[in-house]
C-alpha cells in the first residue's frame, strides 16, 4: 500500500521556532542558523534531485533522513513531514515516482524561504 505523499501539515511550529530562537543569545545568531538551514537544505535537495534521476534509493533514503531531522527540529513541520515521506519509501524500495517526491519536497521548500525572509 503506498504513502499518502499529501500533507496538510502547517508549514511552520511557531511554538518550536520560537523556542530554538530563544535559546540564542542574539536574533543574529539564530538568523545565522537559519540561513545556513536554508543554504545546506538547497544542496541537499539538489543532491535529492540527482539521486531521483539515478534512482539512488540509498542517498534518498540517507538526505532525506538528515532533511527531515533538522527541519523538525527547527519547527519546519512541512517540510519534516515530506521529507519522511520520501525517507520512508526509499528505505522499504517502494515503487513510485521519486522524482515527483522530490518535486514536491522543493516546492515545500521553496514555501518555506518565502515564509522565513
Amino acid at each position: 500500500m503506498p504513502l499518502d505523499t499529501s500533507t496538510d501539515a502547517p508549514l511552520i511550529d511557531h511554538s518550536v521556532f520560537n523556542e530554538v530562537c530563544d535559546l540564542f543569545e542574539s536574533r543574529d545568531d539564530f538568523n545565522q542558523l537559519i540561513y545556513e538551514f536554508k543554504d545546506e537544505a538547497y544542496i541537499n535537495i539538489r543532491k535529492l534531485a540527482d539521486a531521483a534521476s539515478s534512482a539512488d534509493l540509498v542517498t534518498i533514503n540517507k538526505i532525506s533522513h538528515a532533511l527531515k531531522s533538522s527541519s523538525g527540529n527547527l519547527g519546519f513541520i512541512k517540510l519534516s513531514q515530506c521529507a519522511a515521506t520520501l525517507e520512508t519509501m526509499a528505505r522499504e524500495a517502494m515503487q513510485a515516482d521519486y522524482i515527483k517526491l522530490v518535486s514536491d519536497l522543493n516546492e515545500s521548500y521553496q514555501e518555506l524561504t518565502k515564509e522565513l525572509i
